[in-house]
């Protein structure tokens, strides 16, 4: 008799279990075969892995999303979501501050801008700076930046240096010409040790008129700012206006090849040397090379430093 059936021949009639196999099969249990076809075939049924690849992205920008102010609409509130900026009438409508205007665009957004007018202030405009307010072109503060606007006759203008306020408010008139005096002949004398640029020549008497009118200016200046009471003059805004027209038509006299920027910078060089009674000032063409390397004629802006200096004592 074959085993299996020895096996099951045996199991039935002594209830023993002397075949495993056998045992597994009648109470149902898969033998290591069966369990291992059963694995194969669950293996292949499964899809392949797929291999997950991680790739490291830029972070996005947060959005800022600015939300209407919750409740009823309130003119004359402030949101603080919306610097600079008060609730117009209509809802959803929205006012800039004195200075600023609206920019282009959602949300809404305030933004400084020269040159706007102040509401209540009369002739006073948005200076440069943030926060800052100026006189608009002929006027001058009465008193502080804080006192009335006032129509300031001979004042130059910021943008036509050619022409300043006449006696009328309202109307301009050609600079003065500077007055007719006999300028002293600077050739003969020595240029500064540091200062070996060429010796000057009658050629440079309408430089010196311009110089020796900022000189004067600066004296002006330099007299009222020792007193309390000077440096609350009204005409000290329009004397510092004249000193650097002055000093610029100096320099545009003297380099008219030179650019703008340099002209400027030159300028702003000059009028800090004759603030401080040029100490530490160097005024020498080499120095003058290194503060400025778009400097063309280094000699002659030597030579311009020399003359302000001479003129200056």
């Amino acid at each position: 008799m074959p085993g299996f059936r020895r096996c099951i021949v045996l199991s039935l009639a002594f209830g023993l279990t002397a075949c495993p196999a056998v045992d597994r099969r009648l109470r149902g249990e898969e033998t290591l075969d069966a369990r291992w076809e059963r694995l194969q075939r669950e293996a292949q049924a499964k899809p392949a892995p797929t291999k997950v690849v991680t790739v490291a992205t830029e972070p996005e920008a947060p959005v800022a999303a600015v939300a209407e102010p919750a409740g009823p609409w309130s003119p004359g509130s402030r949101d603080p979501a919306r610097p600079n900026l008060v609730a117009g009438r209509a809802p959803g409508e929205w006012r800039p501050d004195p200075g600023y205007q609206l920019a282009a665009g959602p949300p809404p957004r305030a933004v400084w801008t020269p040159g706007l007018a102040h509401p209540t202030r009369a002739h006073v405009e948005s200076a440069d700076l943030e926060g800052r307010w100026r006189t608009a072109p002929g006027y001058t503060f009465r008193g502080d930046i804080d006192g009335e606007a006032v129509w300031s006759p001979g004042a130059v203008h910021p943008s036509r240096p050619g022409q300043v306020a006449g006696a009328e408010e309202g109307t301009w008139v050609p600079a003065p010409a500077p007055a007719a005096r006999s300028v002293e002949r600077v050739a003969p004398t020595p240029p500064q040790e540091d200062s070996p640029g060429p010796q000057l020549d009658e050629s440079w008497e309408p430089v010196a008129a311009h110089l020796r009118e900022a000189v004067a200016w600066q004296r002006w200046i330099d007299g009222r700012a020792a007193d309390p009471e000077g440096r609350r003059d009204p005409r000290l805004g329009t004397a510092l206006q004249l000193r650097d027209a002055e000093v610029g038509a100096a320099v545009t006299v003297a380099l008219p090849l030179e650019s703008a920027e340099t002209r400027d910078a030159l300028g702003a060089h000059l009028l800090r040397g004759l603030e401080s009674g040029f100490d530490g000032f160097a005024g020498d063409a080499a120095s003058l090379r290194r503060r400025s390397a778009a400097l063309k004629d280094a000699d002659r802006a030597a030579s311009l430093c020399t003359l302000l200096r001479v003129l200056a004592r």
